[in-house]
């Protein structure tokens, strides 16, 4: 079982051989040397939180204490959790946090900003607390934890590509 320890720059925990944190991307100084995603001639000082690329001193947007790379800084993150829907559409808001749920845990955002986090029940399933998610005329915001951003995007592309092609 691995031994964990705070991270240096943000006090996530990581495990002790990790070579970066995934709370916040820095690369830790055992970590092997790693050129660059997009300067192979420069050595990278964090990952980028969504994607795991590699970035230098020039790549690196450090946005909220995380790191992100450029593709990526524009992404709305809250707590550990990253922006991947918002309408004024109730139904399509409703389709969408359905469509995401069974992929892992989903956060709402109320209408005061405040997010709603899933707490995991005896069974290992996570359980979403709305709170005037579906006021009408507020903007439904959807969140999932960073490191499922990437699997959502894809799904909700596939869904609109589906709209599209019925």
């Amino acid at each position: 079982m691995p031994e964990y320890d705070d991270c240096g720059n943000c006090g996530g925990e990581v495990t002790d051989d990790s070579d970066f944190c995934p709370h916040c991307g820095v690369l830790f100084e055992q970590a092997p040397v790693v050129a660059c995603a997009t300067h192979n001639g420069s050595g990278s000082c964090a990952v980028c939180v969504i994607c795991g690329r590699y970035l230098c001193e020039i790549c690196a947007v450090e946005v909220g204490g995380r790191f992100l790379c450029p593709e990526h800084e524009s992404i709305k993150l809250v707590e550990n959790y990253a922006l991947v829907y918002q309408s004024r559409d109730v139904a399509e808001a409703a389709t969408v946090r359905a469509m995401l749920t069974p992929s892992g845990q989903v956060a709402s955002e109320d209408g005061e900003g405040n997010l709603d986090i899933p707490v995991e029940d005896d069974g290992g399933q996570f359980d979403v607390v709305d709170a005037n998610l579906f006021t009408r005329g507020q903007l439904a915001r959807l969140y999932v934890p960073i490191p499922r951003y990437l699997e959502a995007m894809e799904i909700l592309k596939e869904w609109r590509e589906s709209l599209k092609n019925p």
